[in-house]
Order: structure tokens, then C-alpha cells, then sequence
């Protein structure tokens, strides 16, 4: 553990009673499997250490960040191959002037904000309408029983109920144009009234949301309370634009590696942004404390369920004084908060940002509802093939520590990862939630073999380098079909590097990937 030599106190870390130390200039980063991330160079690098206590488990969280603006990434310069247009066939003259007819546009529907009331809202089975001061309206719709149904059409990409949460709230399950949207939770530790629930990119033209209540419940829940309040489509959450411009930046990175870009959702914004605040309010990293100021839910999956996306799959976080931009720089430069920005199961992202008194936190969740794994096996690598502007080093500030006694700073990291089609190895690997509760996360396979993972100067010569992988990886964090090469000091500045790593992947694949890159100057 490694400490700066003036320290405070203040409450942090990842489990219910946890202290954080840190110098009174320091900047912050956790996240996902327990982890956290330090931005490639660029600007002045702070350090602390966290520790986090839960029991007999200590945790170490260093705290790390270093400036860096949207502008420091260089845009990939390798070239993107465009589509090719279409030649326009010359129209043939006809005999007569006589104009040629068009299609009227159908007229776009209305949006909809619908009180309880609202003949757009259809009801069938068993709801009475229950007045409440604090409602929208003064009233609010309430079903009991299993079965009972609201069903609204609407048009456009997204829609948004407002809810009535309790001790006694039960659950329904949601659907859209016949696609399950999971289930929606109404059960909470205390009431609330007018709590959003939204549905996002859920594509142009007409839909229609049906809720159906549930028979199941949560497990303290006294009851199956299911509320509608009001309906609104399009919804009234919009993204701002901080939340625009870290979800931009996270997809420049899977454009790179040639990944599918992650699509912002509104549901998952709201989630991130509610646990920004929360922990500028709270120092509590991932973990929130039911009773404790803007409180929505323990973990980050709670966090997501409670604005109604009920598939989160992971949470980064990081603290200092960049804005989110420069937070996913930082995640990317690391190890184990790489991993959700290379994943191709991570199809909707939602960021957030608070401002404390001493540092910004910055948060990202990431969702994989309707994944669908590529049709053919994937590898992608980042940094990318060809690209010229890769980061010579990297201080190494991840929680837990990925190189335990390492002497830092050491070379960017180098990764390589495979995605499996569908029907093998990801897909059909046993998944499992992670030891400390941040992530989901492949088990090892028996399959999973590497043969050769090096990294080569321009000469040829082989760098000094660590390793990692499932079977090497210390923290047992990373699974099948991933591999990281790192080098044991700073690569040379303008100089071109290739990769080699070869093996057999989680279905007993072989596979073979070389590729070079050059660094920043």
C-alpha cells in the first residue's frame, strides 16, 4: 500500500464501513470488479491509498488521476474505410409533364403526458384509483393482484412512467411491442412518490409498453403494490452535456478496437448521476447505505433497476478533477476498468458527474439488455492496429493492484480480447458476480490456453514484460479469452511496437494475432 505523507480522514472505500485516506490535493479512482484507474500521461499525478473494510476483507483502492482534456487523444489514424455511393441512375424522360406523385408522410403522433386517468392509459383487471396528495394530479392508479395490466401505445425512441415506490410495493413485468424489458421494482425501504422508470432507443415510430403485475416480490416487501402515476413519451430526462460528451469519448475507443458503439441510455444516466451525488454526499465508493442522503440503491444494479433498466452489468467510477471525457481515458489506460469498454456484450452506457468540495466524482454505468454476440468469433486489440498516438506508461493505480510489486511507472497496457459468437465459449461460459460485487464476470476455462504473449521493439528485440491472464491475473479477475502484456518500464516516445500473442481460446479455438502500433512523441 502506498501512502502520501499527509493524510485525512473521511469515509470511502468498497464496503459498508470503510475509511479513505488521502493528501488534501489528491484525486480518486475505483470501479468495476473492485477496481479504479489512473488516465495515460498528460498533466501531474496525485496519489493516496483507500482501504476499505467489510468484515475480515480488506480491499486497497489507490486514488489516482492526472489532467487531461478530450483534445489529448488524437483521433485513430488509421484509414477508415468509407462506403462507396451508389451511382444515381439518370430518371428517362417521360412523354408528358405530368409531375410523378409522392407518398404522404404518415403524422407523427402526438406525445403523450398521461395522468392516471388519461383515456391513452388501458387498464384491464383489478386497479383503483387512489388520491395522494403527493402524486402527480393528486391521485395515482394502484393494482394488487397478479395479472393486472396497463398497457399505453406511443410513438418514438423513448417513454417514461412515473411511480409511487414502498415498503409494500410489489413488482410487474414490462414489455414493449412484445420484448420483455425485464421486471420494474416498486418495493423500496421507504415511500416515494413520482420515481421515473424510463425506456430508451427504443427506435422511430409506433409502440406499445405493456406492465403487467408480477407474482413475485421482494423478499422484505409487505405487499405487491404496483402504481401508475403518469405516462410521458417522449420523456422528459435528457442527457446533459457532460453525460453526451463521456459517452462520445467511450466510443471512440470501440470505434478503435472496432467494436460496435455503446448506445447512452436515459435510465442508466440517471443511475450514474444519482451515485455521483451520492458519493460526493457520502465518500462511500460503490457501495450505498440505505438511510444516507440520496440513497437509491445498494449496488449499481439496484441503482439501474430503480430507473427501470433492469440488465446493469458493470460500474466504473473515478475521482479528481477531470471532467468524464477524461475519466474514460483513465478507465481505458487501466486493466480491469478496461474490460467493459472492449466487451461486446456492453450495448447501453449512462455516465454521471458530481462536483465536491476537493475533487469531481465520475461515474459510468454499463447495461447488456438484448445482447446479441457476434454471428463469428471476434479479436480485438487495443491499443489498435496501426494507431500512432498510444500512451509510453502507465503509473499503475488500480484497485486491487494488477502488478503487485511493481515499480511503477511501468508501459501502457497492450490487451488483446476475444468475443465469442454466439452458442460458444462467452456465451456459453458459467458467469459469476465477481468477489466483492461490482461486476459480472466469466469463470476460468479449461479450454484456455496461451502460448505466446510478448511484446517487440523496432528491432525485433522482445520487451521485458509482465503477463496476465486467467491463470496469471493475481486478483483472479479476468477470465477466458483475455489477455494483457505489459511492459516492465515506459515504452520509447515516436517508437513502433508490435504484439504477438497466440494460443487456444475458451472453445478450444486456436488463434494467432499480431499487430503494431507506434507511441505518442
Amino acid at each position: 500500500m502506498r501512502r502520501a505523507a499527509s493524510e485525512r480522514e473521511c469515509v470511502g472505500g468498497a464496503g459498508p464501513r470503510a475509511s479513505l485516506r488521502t493528501t488534501a490535493a489528491a484525486v480518486a479512482a475505483l470501479a468495476l470488479a473492485s477496481l479504479l484507474l489512473a488516465p495515460p500521461p498528460g498533466g501531474v499525478a496525485l496519489r493516496g491509498v483507500a482501504a476499505a473494510e467489510d468484515g475480515d476483507v480488506v480491499v486497497h483502492l489507490p486514488l489516482a488521476g492526472r489532467g487531461m482534456d478530450l483534445d489529448d487523444l488524437a483521433p485513430l489514424q488509421t484509414p477508415v474505410a468509407t462506403a462507396t455511393e451508389a451511382a444515381t441512375a439518370t430518371a428517362t424522360p417521360t412523354a408528358t409533364s405530368t409531375p410523378t406523385a409522392t407518398a404522404t408522410p404518415e403524422p407523427t403522433a402526438a406525445p403523450i403526458v398521461a395522468e392516471e386517468d388519461d383515456p391513452a392509459l388501458e387498464f384491464s383487471g383489478s386497479w383503483q384509483r387512489i388520491s395522494d396528495a403527493s402524486s402527480s394530479g393528486g391521485a395515482h392508479m394502484l393494482a394488487t393482484e397478479a395479472g393486472a395490466r396497463m398497457e399505453v401505445a406511443f410513438s418514438g425512441q423513448h417513454i417514461e412512467l412515473l411511480r409511487v415506490i414502498s415498503r409494500d410495493g410489489g413488482r410487474a413485468d414490462v414489455s414493449i411491442d412484445g420484448r420483455s424489458f425485464g421486471r420494474l421494482e416498486f418495493y423500496f425501504g421507504e415511500e416515494r412518490h413520482q420515481v421515473p422508470a424510463v425506456y430508451d432507443n427504443l427506435g422511430d415510430g409506433p409502440h406499445r409498453l405493456s406492465l403487467t403485475v408480477s407474482e413475485s416480490q421482494h423478499a422484505s416487501s409487505r405487499g405487491h403494490n404496483v402504481t401508475v402515476d403518469v405516462v410521458r413519451a417522449p420523456s422528459f430526462v435528457e442527457p446533459s452535456a457532460d453525460q453526451v460528451a463521456g459517452v462520445e469519448r467511450a466510443n471512440v475507443y470501440r470505434d478503435r478496437a472496432g467494436l460496435p458503439p455503446i448506445k447512452m441510455d436515459r435510465a442508466i444516466n440517471l443511475a450514474a448521476q444519482a451515485h455521483a451525488d451520492y458519493d460526493v454526499l457520502n465518500s462511500q465508493g460503490h457501495n450505498e447505505t440505505f438511510g444516507r442522503p440520496g440513497f437509491t440503491g445498494a449496488r449499481f444494479y439496484d441503482r439501474t433497476g430503480y430507473f427501470g433498466y433492469d440488465s446493469g452489468s458493470f460500474e466504473v467510477m473515478f475521482f479528481g478533477q477531470l471532467r468524464l471525457p477524461g475519466s474514460v481515458d483513465g478507465w481505458v489506460a487501466t486493466v480491469y476498468h478496461r474490460l467493459p469498454f472492449m466487451d461486446h456484450s456492453t450495448m447501453d452506457t449512462g455516465a454521471g458527474i458530481a462536483e465536491g468540495s476537493r475533487w469531481n466524482t465520475t461515474v459510468m454505468d454499463f447495461g447488456s439488455r438484448g445482447h446479441v454476440p457476434p454471428t463469428e468469433r471476434l479479436i480485438t486489440t487495443y491499443p489498435a492496429s496501426g494507431q500512432s498516438d498510444v500512451p509510453t506508461d502507465w503509473d499503475g493505480n488500480e484497485a486491487p493492484e494488477p502488478l503487485p510489486g511493481a515499480s511503477y511507472p511501468v508501459g501502457y497496457p497492450v490487451s488483446l480480447h476475444i468475443q465469442r459468437p454466439v452458442g460458444r465459449a462467452v456465451a456459453g461460459l458459467p458467469w459469476r458476480w465477481d468477489s466483492l460485487g461490482l461486476g459480472w464476470r466469466t469463470e476460468s476455462s479449461v479450454d484456455w490456453r496461451l502460448d505466446t504473449a510478448e511484446l517487440l521493439d523496432e528491432g525485433g528485440h522482445a520487451v521485458s514484460a509482465f503477463v496476465l491472464d486467467q491463470a496469471s491475473d493475481p486478483n483472479k479477475f479476468l477470465g477466458a479469452d483475455v489477455v494483457f502484456v505489459i511492459a516492465r518500464q515506459p515504452l520509447a516516445a515516436g517508437a513502433e511496437y508490435t504484439a504477438h500473442v497466440s494460443g487456444r481460446d475458451s472453445a478450444d479455438e486456436s488463434f494467432d494475432r499480431r499487430w503494431s502500433f507506434t507511441t505518442a512523441r
